[in-house]
């Protein structure tokens, strides 16, 4: 997960917030090259809700199953693929324009992968705005990726 999950943990801590407790199952497959924790499974687990994180290096045409998805009493949002994204909206009833259930919400194209959050770090380090994310979020997310990758946390 420190290699291959720890951005989608961030966004989950985003949502979330501090887990309760994670449960890590880390593999590695591929001894003969390398020694990657290639194919890993997290558990994370929450007072009302447990959330899934999982990482296969070797899965075939994997770039296109990358997702996150996040479901609840009153409906499901769907963002698959990452990049660039396309989401999918599934409300328990209709609300704000949309219909119940499965439906594509147009996103604005993105100008490039991380240009935005670029110019946002740029503008904090000249002190022009200030960083919505604490230091207890910052954390919290690396204990989460830590935890998930199985390894030691001191």
């Amino acid at each position: 997960m420190f290699e291959l999950g720890c951005h989608l943990i961030d966004a989950m801590v985003k949502v979330l917030g501090k887990p309760d407790k994670v449960t890590s199952f880390t593999r590695r497959t591929r001894l003969e090259q390398d020694n990657l924790a290639d194919n890993q499974l997290a558990v994370f687990e929450y007072p009302k809700c447990t959330a899934t994180m999982r990482s296969a290096l070797i899965e075939v045409a994997g770039q296109k199953r990358r997702q996150f998805v996040v479901c609840g009493d009153r409906g499901t949002i769907e963002i698959r693929p990452l990049e660039p994204p396309k989401l999918l909206f599934a409300p328990d009833k209709a609300i704000g324009g949309y219909q119940k259930g499965y439906q594509e919400v147009k996103l604005a194209a993105m100008p490039g992968r991380y240009d935005e959050q670029l110019i946002e770090l740029a503008r904090i380090i000249r002190e022009e705005k200030g960083s919505e994310y604490p230091p207890e979020h910052d954390l919290a997310v690396q204990e989460a990726v830590l935890k998930a990758s199985g390894a030691p946390l001191n």
